[in-house]
């Protein structure tokens, strides 16, 4: 049901970013059984119950020990794997007041960083590009094509004056565990291509694009 809950007993792999307390949810939640999966995480808590009507303006403390109650379970099936997170990682205001879907604290978007790290084990993109910046990867017989989409300039659409918002040097990785070896990279724009040089980090392939408007298209080749 509705309530404050703490998110207790993290792996230190899910908790990269998190800081050292456990983290508050304040939403609606469900106490799964596991069957068979593992927890990553448990629920600690208040320290004690509330009462109808009685402190609905502030959480109470975490009790002492946590709950052996699974928040966030994995469970594997065959060669797949699939996750349960049991309540809410934005965070649902109890205090008479409405949610907004857009205010959301910066360690539960953390958090499903690292769960989302944490189910793909070979991810293809590597997160070089700045938040707002959308990428797309197409394969394409034994090319990749990369659409690069710049959210923070949607003025763009309407002026495309020199001066406006643009980016800079924006980074793109490519796992080559995901994609095979591509040596060659090209920025398409205009009906021309310009070569982008190619550089590797252990397993990932990196170009930089040199100045991003509104969209970019990178084409990556053997």
């Amino acid at each position: 049901g509705a309530g404050t809950y703490y998110l207790s007993g993290l792996r230190p792999d899910l908790a990269v970013g998190l800081g050292i307390d456990d983290q508050v949810v304040e939403a609606h939640a469900w106490r799964p059984t596991l069957n068979g999966a593992e927890a990553l995480a448990t629920y600690r808590y208040e320290f004690a119950p509330r009462r109808e009507g009685w402190r609905t303006y502030c959480n109470l403390p975490p009790a002492h020990a946590a709950s052996s109650d699974p928040a966030i379970s994995v469970n594997r099936y065959g060669k797949g794997r699939a996750m349960l997170v049991a309540c809410a990682l934005t965070t649902e205001q109890l205090r008479a007041r409405r949610y907004h879907e857009h205010d959301i604290r910066e360690y539960p978007t953390q958090l499903a960083a690292n769960l989302a790290r944490f189910m793909l084990r070979e991810p293809l993109l590597r997160g070089t590009t700045p938040a707002g910046v959308e990428v797309v990867a197409n394969r394409q017989g034994g090319r990749w094509i990369v659409h690069l989409l710049n959210h923070y300039a949607g003025g763009l659409y309407l002026d495309s004056r020199e001066g406006l918002l643009k980016l800079a040097d924006v980074c793109v990785s490519l796992n080559a565990n995901r994609v095979g070896e591509l040596g060659r990279a090209f920025e398409v724009a205009g009906g021309e291509s310009r070569p982008l040089p190619v550089r590797r980090d252990g397993k990932w392939l990196e170009v930089t694009v040199p100045r991003l408007t509104v969209h970019g298209l990178i084409v990556w080749d053997r």
